[in-house]
């Protein structure tokens, strides 16, 4: 893959990403959260399903892990999906985003896990890039 190919990729997810919000809020005016997540994954499964390769079964740690892993997914959808009726579409990117720049500070405090100083400098950066990027406080 070229360089060139990689950041078109790159600024087509995160347009995509962006966009997202502005779509699933006006869904959102015409169905609850829940239905519309019922149908937005159900979608998602009914494409998806054709490429699963089936194999003999799953171990019970692995069924274990899925429920939970499913259980945290569902959850975080559902909490986004019904902040996202009474916020902007900024407001909620911007809280999505800060998710991701502000894990390694969560692995930081509970999990004693050292981060370098160069990593927390960009993640400083990136969150002051989210942040004028969607600009939560003018409405985005």
């Amino acid at each position: 893959m070229t360089r060139r190919r990689a950041d078109l990729l790159l600024i087509t997810a995160a347009a995509v990403w962006g966009v997202s919000f502005v779509v699933v809020k006006e869904a959102l005016s015409h169905a609850s959260p829940l239905l519309f997540l019922a149908f937005r994954f159900t979608i998602a499964a009914l494409v998806l399903a054709p490429f699963i390769t089936w194999r003999a079964g799953f171990s019970r740690g692995e069924l274990r892990a899925g429920v939970i892993l499913t259980a945290l997914l569902a959850s975080g959808f559902a909490t986004q999906a019904y902040g996202l009726q009474f916020t902007t579409p900024a407001r909620s990117a911007f809280i999505v985003a800060m998710s991701s720049v502000l894990a390694p500070f969560i692995a930081l405090i509970l999990l004693k896990h050292q981060t370098g100083w160069m990593v927390m400098l960009a993640l400083l950066i990136a969150g002051g890039g989210v942040y004028f990027l969607t600009a939560p406080d003018a409405g985005g």
